[in-house]
């Protein structure tokens, strides 16, 4: 019944795009036009590569939803990594032909990050987002092989996720950092 509505509601692009704005921009009320603009513009061009990578087949995640969504966790809040989760992975997966199920599954995961993330704004970014990058490898490796994932899939795409975002962190973490403080 659920899956049946959300299928139906979701044929529609122009509703989606519609819905998303609207859910955009009731949590942007009072914020400011410098860290709206760059937070859309990284989260719609994660969505894009999500997009294309499903599209393409491509068995590589790019990691850019797991850096993002635990880089605005820790600078902006909770609220803005479940954005990312929601323009970054669920809504392009979905349109790509994905399904439900998949980008719920690691959407789940992800926000559990998120949280931890936007709970110890104290630790450095970096620390903060290797550790992270472990736990969600982790989780990701323990949930996906119970389902029955294939092990080269999972290394090859949750592997190759955490080393890119270890890499992101450690090369643009801090060089982001003031665009969002």
């Amino acid at each position: 019944m659920i899956q049946t509505f959300i299928r139906d509601y979701l044929k529609d692009r122009r509703k989606l795009v519609l819905l998303l704005f609207g859910i955009i921009l009731i949590l942007f009320i009072g914020t400011r036009f410098r860290v709206i603009f760059f937070f859309m513009l990284f989260a719609i061009i994660t969505g894009f590569l999500t997009y294309t990578f499903d599209m393409t087949k491509i068995m590589i995640d790019p990691g850019l939803v797991s850096f993002f969504n635990i880089f605005f966790s820790y600078t902006l809040g909770f609220k803005y990594g479940l954005l990312v989760i929601l323009i970054g992975l669920i809504i392009p997966e979905i349109l790509s032909g994905e399904g439900i199920m998949d980008p719920a599954t690691t959407g789940s995961i992800y926000a559990v990050t998120a949280l931890v993330s936007s709970l110890f704004k104290s630790f450095d970014i970096v620390v903060l987002g290797i550790a992270l990058s472990f736990l969600q490898v982790i989780l990701m490796f323990s949930l996906r092989s119970r389902i029955g994932v294939p092990i080269f899939e999972i290394v090859s795409e949750d592997g190759m996720e955490c080393i890119l975002t270890i890499v992101y962190f450690i090369s643009f973490a801090n060089l982001l950092l003031p665009l969002f403080r």
